[in-house]
């Protein structure tokens, strides 16, 4: 018996797109990243400023605000 020639592909992309993302493009020792998702930009400086740099945040993603 063995694997079917289609599951082949299947099990390629599966193996591809599982593989973990490791380069975050952060500073060597900051990896996490918070999601800030609809606070206001003038929100959003204040928080990096005021407290994410002091912790060890690496990234903010945000979504633009309407």
């Amino acid at each position: 018996m063995g694997i079917p020639l289609y599951l082949i592909p299947c099990l390629l992309a599966f193996y591809v797109a599982a593989d973990p993302y490791d380069d975050p493009h952060t500073l060597w020792n900051r990896q996490t990243m918070v999601h800030l998702f609809e606070w206001k930009w003038t929100d959003i400086a204040a928080e990096c400023e005021n407290f994410l740099q002091y912790y060890g945040y690496g990234a903010v993603q945000v979504i633009l605000c309407k």
